[in-house]
């Protein structure tokens, strides 16, 4: 497989190795020394790891064979106790991410304990790291793992002496996972609103893209230097959140007032443009890579028990947006990734319940059609 999927992080990798699955069948699953976690995937150059909310075990879908199958090697299993490695991983992973032969994800113990955890790619010899003493912030937030190590910001509930919940402890750690070590890249703070004070959303070269929630100002897109952990201020708006880092740039949606805007930033110079604002009761999500640069506008109306989607897919150009697909209908595709020639995204609404990954040829997407492929086994 070509990079093409990489660039949202900007990050050369280099793949070789196979994977057996369950029903002896021999899938190509290669060796990687990148991959990056974000809403319940796990994207690597080659393939992705699925926490589907809808199956009881952890799957791996092959860009190149199209095939989607659990992390498990016994013959005749039927996935679903924890006598399954595929199902013990997803009973416990909160995110995960691949580094050379074996998976590496932070577990979820018994009275809210949590431990870094390693196996092979079948889910064999599944090994405790070290314990870790926070849980992973989810949401959008990108959790890239790279040499040896991962990076991610944590969200921990903070109560008063009557057990009222009165904010979130947050900050953004480097787990190394050679030695078991926590490094503290940000320091912990508390932030009285519904999310933690930090999202990290990806890597440019050794820069750490990431957001940071302050009380009274708003929110801040910084970068670190890694080598350094010097911290560089890019923008502040009142709300800030990045949908794709791709090379020199990221992609992102902020608030001013009562203003919504997609916008995109040079992270060296700076440099803001914009791409499009964005009505009051709409949302935009954005795909951002130099083969494939497209958002989604999608309004969102309730009747009753029953939701409506409205949609509008754009390609941008630095001359114009171009409108490539719209629908009235209750479901639609929303690409979050590209290998290839393979689009990788959400399906939503209508007779889907939750976002659900899918996945559909770029011409066919491109020309309008509807044809793609929810994930299942």
């Amino acid at each position: 497989m070509k990079r093409a999927i990489w660039k949202y992080l900007g990050i050369l990798i280099i793949l070789c190795l196979n994977l057996t699955a369950c029903r002896g069948e021999k899938n190509s699953v290669e060796e990687t020394d990148f991959s990056y976690w974000r809403v319940n995937v796990c994207y690597t150059e080659d393939g992705l790891l699925y926490h589907d909310p809808n199956t009881e075990f952890e799957g791996y879908f092959d860009y190149e064979t199209k095939k989607y199958f659990p992390l498990c090697s016994k013959p005749e299993c039927l996935h679903d106790s924890g006598e399954c490695t595929s199902v013990a991983m997803k009973q416990k992973a909160t995110m995960a991410g691949r580094l050379g032969s074996r998976w590496y994800y932070l577990a979820q113990g018994d009275n809210s304990t949590c431990a870094f955890r390693s196996c092979d790619l079948d889910g064999k010899n599944d090994r405790e790291i070290g314990e870790f003493s926070h849980t992973f912030s989810g949401g959008s937030s990108v959790c890239p793992f790279y040499e040896n190590s991962c990076i991610f910001s944590s969200w921990d509930p903070v109560y008063d002496k009557d057990m009222e919940w009165v904010g979130m402890t947050s900050g953004i750690y480097r787990y190394h996972f050679d030695t078991g070590e926590a490094e503290l890249l940000c320091p912990e703070k508390t932030y009285g609103a519904s999310g933690g004070a930090y999202e990290v959303y990806g890597l440019y070269g050794d820069q750490l893209i990431y957001v940071e929630q302050e009380e009274t100002r708003g929110a801040v897109l910084k970068k670190m230097d890694l080598k350094t952990n010097k911290e560089e201020e890019l923008l502040r708006a009142d709300f800030v959140s990045v949908d794709t880092v791709e090379g020199n740039h990221a992609v992102f949606r902020m608030r001013e007032g009562n203003i919504f805007k997609l916008s995109e930033i040079d992270l060296d110079s700076k440099k803001v443009t914009g791409i499009v604002d964005i009505a009051e009761g709409e949302s935009v999500f954005a795909c951002w890579m130099p083969e494939l640069k497209i958002y989604t506008v999608v309004n969102k109306t309730t009747s009753g028990s029953e939701k409506k989607f409205q949609f509008k897919t754009w390609q941008y150009t630095e001359e114009e947006s171009i409108l490539i697909r719209e629908g009235g209908t209750q479901e639609y595709f929303m690409p979050t990734a590209m290998a290839e020639e393979i689009l990788i995204g959400q399906v939503k609404g209508g007779q889907y319940e939750g976002d659900l990954l899918a996945y559909m040829d770029k011409a066919d997407f491109l020309s309008g059609k509807n044809n793609w492929t929810v994930l299942s086994y």
